[in-house]
């Protein structure tokens, strides 16, 4: 089975954590791959695993781009050996999903919102409600008011703030949207 698209993720923890023990345990699930350790910065098609300061919540592991199922493997190796190691995460934490959609088109990227927002309210039940009611990733569906928009103008009004659970300010210069609820 292939991944057609490329995807990557940010893993948020707790300042009890530390960016070293982070980078340890990556290193023994993935010998192979490379870990670099930093303060915040932004990362955009990583190449390596980045352990990096977080000022929501702690530290921060982001993910190489991935784009396979095996890709897909080792993401599990290490979300188990992060869990077996007992990583600490906090109600503040979470972990967002960047889908590369670089070859979307705007119409595309407004079916999404449009799907999204209908389905948001669902989609908000399935997670606690402390990720509901998080600053971090608040519903996109109220920042809609009851107007026609045409796909630029939904993606544009949209695109004005990052912390919503499905972020599309990377739209148009990183060519990914993001999802910031799960945990």
């Amino acid at each position: 089975m292939e991944i057609y698209y490329r995807y990557g993720l940010e893993l948020e923890f707790s300042r009890k954590s530390n960016r070293e023990k982070l980078s340890k345990i990556i290193t023994e699930s993935c010998p192979e791959d490379v870990v670099k350790i930093t303060s915040w910065q932004k990362n955009i098609n990583n190449i390596e695993w980045v352990c990096k300061t977080d000022s929501s919540c702690g530290y921060e592991v982001c993910t190489p781009v991935f784009d396979s199922l095996e890709d897909l493997e080792k993401l599990q190796r290490v979300l188990k050996a992060f869990k077996k190691n007992l990583t600490h995460i906090t109600k503040s934490c979470g972990v967002h999903l960047h889908l590369e959609t670089k070859h979307f088109s705007v119409y595309q990227i407004n079916k999404i919102l449009i799907n999204w927002i209908n389905f948001e309210s669902i989609i908000f039940l399935m997670f606690p409600e402390h990720r509901r009611k998080n600053r971090f990733c608040l519903p996109v569906a109220s920042f809609v008011k009851n107007e026609k928009y045409t796909p630029s103008e939904l993606i544009k009004s949209i695109a004005t703030h990052k912390n919503r659970s499905l972020n599309i300010s990377g739209y148009d210069n990183r060519g990914t949207i993001e999802f910031r609820l799960m945990e």
